[in-house]
C-alpha cells in the first residue's frame, strides 16, 4: 500500500493515541554515587525542577498520532505464529500497533525507546499507557523504501 494511501486509511479509521517519548539525559543533582534518585534533595531545594523516574530532567515530545492497535491474544493461528515469529514472548494483555513512521511533522522514535524507565508511552483515548517493547520498521510494499510504518508489540504499563 502506497505512503498516501496508507495515511489516508489511518486518518478515515485510525484511533487517536498520544505519543510520549521522553528525551531528557541530564542527570539530576539528586542521583546518588550509587545511580538512586535521592529524594531528600527535592526536598532541600523545591525551587529546582523534579526529575523522571530515571533521575533525569525531562524533555518530553507529545502529539496526538493516528495508529492501528489490536490485541494480539484471538488472532488466527496463523497470524500468531507471525507475531511469535517477529516478536517472540507474548503477554495476554499486548497489543499490536501499526504506527506511521512520520505523522504531521513528527519522526516517532521508536529505535530509541525506553521500556523500562516508564518515560516513554503510547497513551490510548481510555487511558491506558502502553510501552513499545518491540519493533519492527517496515518498508513500502511497492517501492522498497525504508519508512513507511512500524510494527509494534505493545505492553499494558500498571
Amino acid at each position: 500500500m502506497s505512503l498516501l494511501r496508507f495515511n489516508k486509511l489511518l486518518n478515515r479509521r485510525g484511533l487517536d493515541v498520544t505519543y510520549h517519548k521522553d528525551y531528557g539525559n541530564v542527570a539530576c543533582p539528586c542521583i546518588s554515587p550509587e545511580g538512586y534518585r535521592n529524594p531528600e534533595y527535592h526536598l532541600k531545594n523545591p525551587g529546582q525542577p523534579v526529575c523522571n523516574e530515571r533521575g533525569f530532567f525531562p524533555d518530553v515530545t507529545e502529539f496526538k498520532v493516528k495508529a492501528f492497535i489490536m490485541p494480539i491474544i484471538g488472532y488466527r493461528s496463523v497470524q500468531i505464529q507471525l507475531v511469535y515469529q517477529n516478536f517472540g514472548n507474548v503477554d495476554i494483555n499486548d497489543r499490536i500497533g501499526i504506527f506511521p513512521f512520520e505523522w504531521n511533522g513528527y519522526k516517532l522514535d521508536f529505535p530509541n525507546w525506553d521500556v523500562h524507565g516508564g518515560g516513554d508511552y503510547i497513551l490510548l483515548p481510555d487511558g491506558t499507557k502502553f510501552t513499545s517493547i518491540n519493533y519492527r520498521l517496515v518498508p513500502d510494499p511497492h517501492t522498497g523504501l525504508l519508512n513507511h510504518h512500524y510494527e509494534l508489540q505493545l505492553r499494558l504499563i500498571d
